[in-house]
Order: structure tokens, then C-alpha cells, then sequence
């Protein structure tokens, strides 16, 4: 995959094989596209998620309607940020974790990562971090492989 656009090239290094895997690589290509339907067919209808503040007014959105909120919250910032996705796995704990660099055009401006807690198949909770996956792994916010 390429990781701006998630297009089919081959595997994002240290992508699992699951379909949790690709359900993460959709929601990278949902978020560079800002296809709001993509993002809500991913999410659970009771979705928490707590994105970082450079994408996002509020710590919290709650269920679809606050996900197409927090898009537009986005949008509104006028930003023109991608992300990279350079890892997209699953912890020890289940969960799935994407991190790479945040992109403003060709340029990497910051560490990103994710993880995702899934009910039924969609993601029910998510957190977003400028930070490597590393530093959140030192910290507890992730577990390890």
C-alpha cells in the first residue's frame, strides 16, 4: 500500500494480515480523502474518539454524529495535513495501532499515532497522539507488540 493513499503497491511495513489491519488502512484513506460516509461505515455507532488537538475543538466526539463533527472541525482548520502511515498492526491487548508522520504536502511535520478499540467488527474508541509509537509505549498508551 502507499501510505498517502492507501493505494494497493505491496504491504505497509509491519502490516498485519488481518482484516482489522486493512479496516486501519481504510480509515488512514477515509481521513486524507475527508469522506466522512468512509469514516462512519468504519465506525461503530457508539464510537468515543479522541483525536489530537491539531485536528479537532474538543477532546471527545461522541458517535457518528460527533465523528462527522470532528471532520468538520477538521475541514475547518484549514490545514491541508495528511498522514503516513508507516506501521498498521495489531497489540497484544487486540487493538489495532497506525502511526507514521503527520504531512503537510511533501513534508513531515510530525509523529502520529493511533490505537483503535473495536465492538463488532468497527472501531468503538479511538485516540490520536503527536507522538511516536515508541514514546507512547514507554508511557502506557500502548502495550507492546
Amino acid at each position: 500500500m502507499n501510505a498517502r493513499g492507501l493505494e494497493r503497491e505491496g504491504a505497509l511495513p509491519d502490516q498485519g494480515e488481518d482484516a482489522v489491519c486493512e479496516l486501519g488502512g481504510r480509515w488512514v484513506d477515509a481521513f486524507n480523502r475527508r469522506d466522512g460516509d468512509a469514516l462512519i461505515g468504519l465506525a461503530h455507532a457508539e464510537i468515543e474518539f479522541h483525536p489530537t488537538l491539531l485536528a479537532g475543538a474538543r477532546r471527545s466526539y461522541s458517535g457518528h454524529a460527533g465523528l462527522r463533527r470532528w471532520l468538520a472541525d477538521v475541514v475547518a482548520t484549514n490545514l491541508q495535513h495528511s498522514v503516513e502511515a508507516s506501521v498498521v498492526r495489531r497489540s497484544a491487548a487486540g487493538d489495532l495501532v497506525i502511526s507514521g508522520t503527520i504531512m503537510v504536502g511533501e513534508e513531515g511535520v510530525s509523529p502520529f499515532s493511533m490505537r483503535f478499540r473495536l465492538k463488532d467488527g468497527k472501531f468503538i474508541e479511538a485516540w490520536a497522539y503527536l507522538s511516536d509509537e515508541a514514546l507512547l509505549s514507554s508511557l502506557g498508551r500502548l502495550d507492546p507488540e
